[in-house]
């Protein structure tokens, strides 16, 4: 081969690379799924829930309030509430509603949606709970809504 069709040879696998990377994520934008690859499929929803689900006729709405910027462990919890009950949607996407509100446990200085916010929690029975948190090198304690 001499080096001019050697060339051509290199930009033809280049451009043949390129259209299959394009053609993937295509591909994998159109045709979404998901794979639990965890041993007991931890992070999926068991064929009964997925049904249920599925077989909704009314609107569901559920709401949830949680404390924004929680220290670990407790963001844990709202990160797999969230995942969880999104799971749920993807099975109804028509009557599975989920709304997530931003509670500030403080009582001055807030926003007046904030405020709002703590009053609905606490028309739904969703009182703070008192966290402990390491700052610095010090135990504090801090008021959360994880409801």
């Amino acid at each position: 081969m001499n080096a001019k069709s050697q060339r051509s040879s290199k930009y033809f696998k280049f451009a043949l690379y390129l259209v299959v990377v394009v053609l993937i994520n295509v591909a994998g934008i159109t045709l979404f799924f998901r794979v639990d690859m965890t041993g007991n499929q931890l992070f999926s929803l068991s064929p009964i829930s997925r049904q249920v689900s599925a077989t909704l006729s009314e609107p569901l709405t559920i709401k949830v309030f949680f404390t924004k910027d929680l220290p670990a462990p407790h963001n844990t919890t709202e990160l797999y509430l969230r995942d969880l009950l999104n799971e749920y949607a993807l099975y109804n996407k028509k009557h599975f509603k989920v709304q997530f509100y931003n509670v500030s446990a403080e009582t001055e200085g807030i926003s007046d949606q904030a405020r709002e916010n703590q009053q609905m929690a606490r028309d739904y029975g969703i009182q703070p709970v008192q966290i402990q948190i390491v700052e610095e090198d010090e135990v504090k304690f801090k008021q959360a809504y994880m409801g």
